[in-house]
């Protein structure tokens, strides 16, 4: 994952724009996109910051764990669910629908693996 432009870096830029420089000349000149410089002019505008904005985040599973509780419960009442057909018994329950990717990952992370005939739980728990 690329890392954002350093302080220094930004500063170099911003000190180009404040001198009169376009902000195409000033791309070109550091070898940046014009997008890059005209967002980062606008932030250095709004909160005379240069610090680089948080990059990504996490997203928030759909499955809480009130509805793991269901799955296993469900799992341990029918072992022979599909990972698609607990997928539409949590959208009728929850009424949220999940992929079937989405359910493997709720099951791997609950400790619980998909056979192809059905579910094992795991002899630990």
């Amino acid at each position: 994952m690329p890392a954002p432009y350093s302080i220094d870096f930004r500063q170099k830029v911003i000190d180009a724009l404040e001198m009169g420089a376009k902000q195409i000349s000033v791309a070109e000149q550091f070898d940046v996109s014009n997008s890059f410089i005209s967002k980062l002019w606008h932030q250095y505008q709004k909160t005379n910051s240069l610090k680089p904005k948080k990059m990504g985040g996490h997203v928030k599973p759909k499955v809480n764990t009130e509805g793991e509780k269901h799955i296993e419960v469900w799992i341990e009442n029918d072992p022979s669910l599909t990972v698609n057909e607990l997928c539409e018994k949590y959208d009728n329950t929850f009424n949220i629908s999940i992929s079937e990717s989405s359910m493997s990952r709720v099951l791997k992370r609950i400790g619980m693996s998909y056979k192809k005939k059905h579910f094992q739980i795991p002899k630990n728990i």
